[in-house]
């Protein structure tokens, strides 16, 4: 990293990138796998989006 960072700045670091990851993943699975999520525009128009309930 070089002079400028203090080595006791590493772990906080990688706690940081750690939790920005998990982040980051959490909402890209969300926006690709939930079905209330509706990124398409022609589901974005439907009140109520169509899926079959299991009862």
């Amino acid at each position: 990293m070089g002079r400028w960072m203090r080595p006791e700045v590493y772990p906080l670091l990688a706690a940081m990138t750690f939790v920005t990851s998990l982040c980051t993943f959490q909402l890209v699975r969300n926006v690709l796998q939930n079905p209330d999520v509706r990124v398409n525009k022609a589901h974005r128009k439907m009140a109520v989006l169509e899926t079959e309930r299991k009862e």
